[in-house]
């Protein structure tokens, strides 16, 4: 697994799976709408953290940084 998730995407899925995950614990909703809202927990935070998305790979798209592109030299990307 190549690493294809990076920058402000990567921040975004972990704070909407942060949410998602807080909601569904917290929300008083339906059976249905809880196991979505964990779902949605469960892929924004597994693909934020492991910084890969197959529906990224499967479209072409890949939002981290190249090395090029680092900042400082020998730095590594979040």
């Amino acid at each position: 697994m190549k690493p294809n998730v990076g920058g402000n995407d990567k921040t975004i899925r972990l704070v909407l799976g942060g949410l998602c995950l807080v909601l569904a614990m917290f929300l008083d909703v339906g059976t249905v709408f809880r196991i979505l809202l964990y779902a949605g927990a469960l892929i924004g935070l597994s693909t934020g953290l492991l910084n890969y998305c197959p529906i990224n790979h499967m479209l072409g798209v890949n939002t981290r940084k190249k090395p090029e592109e680092w900042e400082k030299p020998g730095a590594r990307p979040s």
